[in-house]
């Protein structure tokens, strides 16, 4: 309901509905096996429930409206491939928004309504942070453990990555350029996830 309220918000504003990028994210660090289950309802809810809300109302309204829109959701290089330890749950709600795009790029697409994702790979944003604190809780220099989860995740030795990295790849999954891509997930992350 607050999804569909936002976007009809939006639309009255505006007067119409063009693009909606899906980009809020959480992060729960631990072992597979000590991870509570409210701890993965969290995950499961903001990640992969809040996108699949931010499609189905953006498709619904995308229809009634007559639009050929353009809808984005965030994923991650961790919905790609299992990591060894800490972003289990993670990871798996990032998958599921990999699915979740390509079921939605089926829903949208006989009204010409294309849905994408993008896996960014390690940015150093709040989640990364937060990340980070965890970890220097245990006594480990926050600068050396940044350059070293770098150095382990990221092939490519171009240094940290930016938002507008994703950012722009963002604005060409919207743009006209991307009128023929629908339910894919690229990836924009150094490497990190070749596939």
């Amino acid at each position: 309901d607050e999804v569909d309220a936002v976007l009809t918000e939006a639309i009255k504003e505006t007067g119409s509905l063009d693009i909606v990028v899906n980009n809020a994210g959480i992060v729960t660090l631990g072992s597979f096996l000590e991870t509570t289950q409210e701890e993965i309802n969290n995950l499961i809810n903001t990640n992969l429930m809040g996108a699949n809300n931010g499609c189905q109302a953006a498709i619904k309204h995308m229809i009634e409206l007559g639009i050929s829109g353009k809808i984005v959701n965030t994923s991650s290089f961790a919905g790609r491939h299992a990591m060894k330890e800490g972003f289990a749950h993670y990871g798996m709600t990032k998958a599921g928004v990999i699915y979740l795009t390509q079921a939605a790029a089926y829903a949208g697409a006989d009204n010409n309504i294309n849905v994408n994702a993008v896996c960014p790979g390690i940015i150093r944003s709040d989640m990364w942070e937060s990340i980070l604190d965890s970890y220097v809780d245990e006594g480990l220099d926050r600068e050396d453990l940044w350059k070293d989860s770098l150095k382990h995740f990221i092939p490519l030795a171009r240094g940290d990555q930016k938002a507008e990295d994703i950012a722009y790849t963002v604005a060409f999954l919207c743009s006209e350029y991307a009128d023929h891509i629908t339910g894919q997930s690229i990836n924009v992350d150094g490497g990190a996830a070749m596939n």
